[in-house]
Formats: structure tokens, sequence, C-alpha cells
């Protein structure tokens, strides 16, 4: 039986195996033209074609057809050259001629890379291709589609035409392609009532959708309420995925008076993509929210903080709790929760929403609702207590650096000035100097920001100039020394924390304000501002005894402005166990500015001390201050009919400090909270926690009870210590061998968190001086671990 007719055989055998397909093998069609493979190779004689399934391996042909509309035609056996190309086509064949056939796949193949060997041989593949059938038309109604491979290699000799007729069952014509977008936008309100009010902020979603059945590229947002405009919403959206649109900016809205007297705030928005043919497509969606006239409910927040200990020892760590609660009825946004620890602690740990930045440790709450008590805790270690006092003072240098603004109006500029390296700066201005003649007023410049840069070294002032002029200015800034600088055998560190800041947004202009506060012993330096959007005028003044300042916001057009200040610690940093204090005093004084006029005058600090931060109280214009190292010069501008008055102030330093602490250290730490809502209430804002650390952590009663030979008194401890407690003699007892320093009792008292009465048995030498009742008063003289000692006098009964 020849070759064409056994595969022929085996074919039908196949069909009748598998009861699906049908396949004939046409007779081989000679070589209608010369050889035209490469010189020196056999000619081929065994060409074969092999319709297999996906993934079939290098073998034998066994011409089995494949039954799905995707599958693999190889070559086998074909002779070499350039030239050996085969042409492939595919046809419909009866009972199902009349079905139009798609096929995707190559129309031309290259198989002579090789000499012509048999299948299964090491170079006996030649070519391998995956083709794709698709009908439009009727299928037999049993087995599917009829179709005819034809291969034609012109260049091979003996075999350059093969025919394959098999059946293809179950592949239908494939969905044209149909992109298309779907948009779904939602609003909420700040407050959660569903009622939009005058600056109440209108957060926005938007979820876009490819319901259709291609991809998307470059798919984007336009909404222009919210000022966009083809934003980038994601790269690429697969078929029947859904995207909240991460590369969008925050989308949100403030409520305007305008959007109250409308009835409502109605916003579209509308979501394009590409598919990766045609046009884009795109889909809509609108997302409205009634308006109603005032404010959002208001929020009554209130923080309550505790100490784990009230009594500690150095080494000990102390957690302090802080429990905010909010009493309603609105919900409070952008909670806050500041604690500027104090010096004499560590930070150890906090809980997850909060975050240490150089001893400012803040607490991001997020928004709290009525009746809500989020709790936070914050974890540190006591520092070890000064050792003996130093008589040495230490000196500070104080100085100032200011940079030149020149623009030429209408224009916006900035510019930085540095402290010199090791310094920090403690305050710095703007001062307006200049407006040409006839362009404008020194109202007409608005001083966009002026604050402290990132690292505390720094000052950046930024003016817009609305004239049509050149304005002139400059920009200060104070600057200290960050350690003492008086060249003794060692020197000490000034204590700053990091920036302590809110941000406000304000929807309508208006005059507004807001607090910040440093902790104990702390008093504020580098008060700045920055308008993020809108404008106006921001000054501040100190309260609570200098330990904050209250910031005044006009607020010319609505925006938002981000207030801040750093907190100086009136202890210097400990170093060879002591440390010591800032000397600091208060200058306050007041001018009337007449109508239309220009007011200068100043502020002197006293000898031996210099300026480090300044502040002003005036309803007109500021034209900044003059900080030289003594005095500081203040200068303001009234632009209107009426004389309006001006108060201001001053900050002053010792350059020499006060004698150094040791002993016993009392800690008060507090911690507050705010919020960018408007709080009823703020009294309740800030709590303290105060913890008393002593050598030893051991408390004990001022009064001791002799019992013949022995004495007994209480001593407490909140954790659990061991402490060697004895009774020294103050005064001598006559007739007795008791004088001063005689120890009069001793014992041990082992503490578990808890106070207990201690018995301590009295000395040979002091026995007769306690049974008579001649000891009335002595000093008690605890010990501890490390050597730690600490002493009281106790009256003894």
């Amino acid at each position: 039986m020849g070759t064409a007719l056994r595969g022929a055989f085996k074919l039908v055998q196949n069909f009748v195996l598998v009861g699906v397909l049908a396949l004939a093998l046409a007779a081989l069609v000679p070589a209608s033209g010369p050889a035209t493979a490469a010189s020196g190779n056999p000619p081929g004689n065994n060409g074969t074609v092999k319709v297999a399934e996906l993934g079939d391996m290098d073998a034998p042909p066994d011409n089995d057809p494949h039954v799905g509309c995707t599958f693999t035609v190889e070559w086998y056996g074909f002779d070499q050259g350039p030239d050996i190309i085969s042409h492939v086509t595919f046809e419909s064949q009866a009972p199902t001629a009349d079905a139009v056939l798609d096929v995707t796949g190559p129309s031309e193949v290259f198989v002579g890379a090789d000499p012509a060997t048999g299948a299964g041989t090491p170079t006996g593949l030649d070519g391998r291709e995956v083709y794709t059938l698709s009908f439009h038309g009727d299928p037999h109604p049993v087995q599917g589609y009829h179709v005819k491979l034809t291969v034609n290699t012109p260049g091979s000799q003996g075999a350059d035409k093969k025919s394959k007729v098999f059946w293809v069952k179950g592949c239908q014509a494939p969905p044209p392609s149909a992109p298309a977008i779907h948009l779904e936008k939602t609003v909420a309100d700040a407050d959660g009532d569903g009622i939009g009010r005058v600056g109440e902020v209108l957060t926005y979603t938007m979820t876009v959708t490819n319901t259709g059945n291609t991809v998307l590229n470059n798919v984007t947002v336009t909404d222009t309420r919210l000022g966009l405009t083809n934003a980038p919403c994601v790269g690429t959206l697969a078929v029947n995925a859904s995207t909240t649109c991460p590369l969008l900016p925050p989308l949100t809205h403030v409520v305007t008076a305008a959007d109250v007297t409308a009835g409502s705030v109605a916003n579209v928005a509308t979501a394009t993509g590409s598919p990766p043919s045609g046009p884009p497509v795109s889909d809509d969606d609108d997302a409205t929210i009634p308006t109603a006239g005032g404010g959002p409910l208001p929020v009554d927040l209130a923080v309550v903080k505790t100490a784990s200990l009230a009594h500690a020892a150095p080494g000990d760590q102390v957690t302090y709790t802080l429990k905010v609660t909010s009493a309603g009825p609105g919900t409070a946004h952008n909670v806050v929760v500041t604690d500027i620890l104090p010096s004499g602690t560590t930070f150890v740990s906090a809980s997850p929403a909060c975050s240490n930045s150089a001893g400012t440790v803040t607490c991001q709450l997020g928004d709290v609702t009525a009746g809500d008590d989020p709790t936070v805790t914050i974890t540190v270690k006591m520092d070890a207590l000064p050792g003996a006092v130093s008589d040495q003072d230490h000196q500070l240098d104080v100085t100032k650096v200011e940079s030149q603004l020149s623009i030429f109006g209408p224009a916006t500029q900035s510019a930085t000035t540095q402290c010199p390296a090791g310094y920090l700066a403690t305050d710095g201005s703007v001062r307006l100097d200049h407006v040409d003649q006839g362009t404008g007023t020194f109202a007409d410049a608005m001083v966009l920001r002026s604050e402290a840069t990132a690292d505390g070294t720094g000052w950046v002032g930024t003016i817009r100039n609305d004239t049509t002029g050149q304005l002139q200015a400059k920009v200060n800034v104070v600057c200290m020394s960050n350690r003492t600088v008086s060249g003794e055998d060692h020197s000490h560190p000034v204590v700053v924390t990091g920036p302590v800041s809110t941000t406000q947004t304000y929807a309508a202009a208006g005059d507004y304000g807001f607090d910040l506060t440093c902790g104990a012993g702390m008093i504020p330096i580098t008060p700045g501002f920055v308008f993020t959007s809108g404008d106006g005028v921001v000054t501040s003044q100190p309260i609570n005894g200098n330990t904050g300042r209250h910031f005044k916001v006009h607020m010319t057009h609505p925006g938002a402005v981000t207030g801040s200040i750093r907190c100086l610690q009136t202890d210097l940093g400990f170093t060879l166990g002591h440390t010591h204090q800032l000397a600091v005093v208060e200058l306050t004084g007041q001018v009337d500015v007449g109508a239309h006029a220009i007011a200068e005058t100043s502020l002197t600090c006293p000898v031996g001390y210099k300026g480090i931060v300044a502040w002003i109280d005036f309803p007109g214009v500021s034209l900044g201050n003059d900080p030289q190292p003594i005095t500081r010069v203040f200068r303001f501008y009234n632009p209107t009919d009426s004389t309006l008055t001006a108060s201001y102030g001053l900050t002053c330093v010792a350059v020499r400090t006060s004698g150094g602490n040791s002993g016993s250290r009392t800690i008060v730490n507090t911690a507050a909270v705010a919020t960018s809502s408007t709080d009823s209430d703020p009294s309740d804002n800030s709590s303290s926690a105060t913890v008393v650390v002593t050598p030893t952590g051991v408390t004990a009663g001022g009064s001791a009870v002799v019992h013949g030979s022995s004495v007994s008194l209480r001593v407490s401890a909140e954790t659990r210590r061991t402490v060697r407690l004895s009774l020294v003699a103050t005064h001598r007892v006559a007739g007795t061998g008791v004088r001063p320093g005689t120890v009069l009792a001793s014992g041990v008292a082992h503490l578990n968190g808890t106070g207990r009465v201690v018995r301590l048995g009295a000395t040979h030498s002091a026995k007769a001086a306690l049974r008579q009742g001649k000891v009335h008063e002595a000093r008690l003289v605890l010990r501890g671990a490390h050597g730690a000692k600490e002493t009281q006098k106790i009256r003894l009964r």
C-alpha cells in the first residue's frame, strides 16, 4: 500500500475511533517546475503536513485532525533552500460549503531551513504555525464544519502540494469589538446628614467600569466643578474591571453661599477611555446634594490624659493614655491629637495612628462622630535625674540674617533666608519697604507665606505684588545658636520640638482664628503661616502665659491656610548630669497709627537679653519688623480713614543661662486635640498628666511611730521595688550616744506596686533614746537600685 493511501487509511481509522472527525488525504500532485532547492541535498520525497493539537511535541505525524477552532499545522521532510516557502489556504467543503470561513494565521510559511529528512528525526520538523478558524453559517448538525487545507510548496521536489480535508467542531465567529464605559459618581457631606451647608466639605467618589468587550486605555475624567479636564484616572482598564481612579487628586468641594442660594450642588462628570482601535467611548453621571442655610452641626471635642504612674524612678517607662470624646452633635473632621513630650522624657512607642518627630507626637484620628471615644497611648522612658548642681553659667548667641526681594508687579516671588551653620530659627518676618509711587499702595501687596523652613534653620517669604510698579521687601530671620557657645569644658543643647501645625479651610471671606499650644516648660517660637489657596492677613499673639499662640486670620478670598509654631524648652539639654534654665522676659507696647499713615516703633530688651520672637495685633497692614538682636523695630500702615491702634510684643532671652538644676523632677505632660470643624467649646481641648520622678521611685509618709526598739513607717511604690531605709539623727540627744548622723534604725522594704508599713530595727546606740521618746525628728535615707539615693525629713511619735 502506498504512502498516501496508508495515510488516508489511518485518518479514516482515527475518525471511526473518535467518532467525531472525517479526514481525506488528497493524492500527491507532482511538481510542475524544476527543483530549486540547494544543490547536493537529496530531493524531498516524503513532504508531510500534520494537523496537531496545540502543544503537541515534534513526533511522527498521526494526522489526527483538530476538533477545536485553534490548532497547529506542522511541516516535515521538505527540502532545504531559501525559496522553500509553503502557501497555505483553507476552504469550506460540502456539506458545509456555503459557510463563510475566516482564517487567522500566516498564508506563507518558510520550511527550507535544513535538508529533507523524515518526521521524528532530529531535523525532521521544518515548520509549525498556529491557525484559528471561525465560521459564518450553519454547521452540520453532528460533525460541525467540513474544511480543506491545502499546502503548496513549489520549490520542494517530490511532494510540493498537500491537501487535507477534516471536520472542525464548535467554532463561531468572534463577537465584534464593542467598547463601552460606565461612570458611577457619588457625593458625601462631612457630617453625613445628606445636606450641604456653607463651609461644609463635600467629598466625591468616581467609580469607572469597563462594560465593553475590549480593553480601554488612557481612561480620563472631566469634572468642571472640581477643576478636572481630561484628568488621568487609570492607564489601562481591563474588561469588566472597575477603578476609583487612583490617579485623581482628592475630589472635594466646599459649599458656598451661592450653593445654598441655588438650593443644591449639582455636579456632572464624564469618563472617557480609548479602545485599541476606533474612537474613544465615554459616559457621564451626576451627583447632586441639597443645600440648606446655616453651618454644619457644631461639634464639641474633649481630651482626657492619664499616666500609668504618678511616681517614677529614672529608667521607668510611663504610658500616657489619651482619650478623645465627642459630645456632638456633628461629626468632627480631621481630628488630630498633639503631644509635645516634656523635658526629662524619651519617646519609646505610640499607637499605630501616631508618629513621633523630634519629641512631638501627632496622632491622626480622622473623623470622630458624636459618642465616639477613640483612645491612643504614648509610652516614654523617664530620663536620668540631674547630678550635682553646676555653678557655671553658659552663653548663647542670637543674630539676624536678611534677604532682599524686588518684585515688578503684577507678579509673585519668594525668597529664603538661611541661618548660619549651627543656628536655628526662632522668628522671621516679611518686611515691606517700598512701593513705586502712583502704582499702588502697601495694601496691594499680599504676603502669602511667612514661615520657617522645613528643617527649622531658615525663613521663607512669598509676596504677591498686585501693584503695577516695583515692590521692595526683605525676608528676615532671627537665629539662635543650637548649643551654648561660651567655651567652657562642656556645652548644653538648645531643645526645640518639631513643627506644631494645623490647616484650616474657610469657605467665605471674613475673620477667623485658631490656637496652637506648647507643653509645660516651653514657649512658642517661629510662628508662621502659608496660604495653600485664597489669601488674606495672618497675625498671632501669645496665649496662656506665652505657652501658645492664637492666630487671627482675615480671609480676603476664601481658601485654606496652615499655621505653625515650634516649641522652645526653657531648660537646656542635659550634659554631665545637669542642665540650666533660660531666663525669659516679655515686653509689650502700643502705638496709634493715623489715617493713611505709616508708624514705626520699637521695643528694646534689657541689658544681657536679646529678642528671639515678636508678635503684633493690628487691624491695618503690618509692614513687618526689623529683628535687630537687642531692639525690634515694628512698622505699620493704616489704609483706612480712621486712627487704628497697634499692639505688639517681644520675647527676650538672657544670653547667659541661670543656675543648674538637680534632684527630683516633676514632669507635666500636656496633650491637645484639634479639628478642622468648628469646636463649640475649646476649653476642654487639652489635658495634662503629672509624674514625679525621684531617684528611687519610692514615697514615704511624713511621720514614723516608735515601738520601743523599733520604728514603723509607711512606704509605697507603684511598681515592684526593693529599697533600704535608714533613719539618721539630725540633732544631738543629751545623755545618749546619739549625735547628728547617727543611724537610729534601718531595714529593707520589698514593695510590689502597693504601700505597706515597714518596721525598722533600732541600732544599739539609739535604742535608749528612742525608747525614752527623746528623738522627735530624723532624716529618712532611701537607697534603691544602682546606687539611687534620696532623703526626706520624718517626724517621730
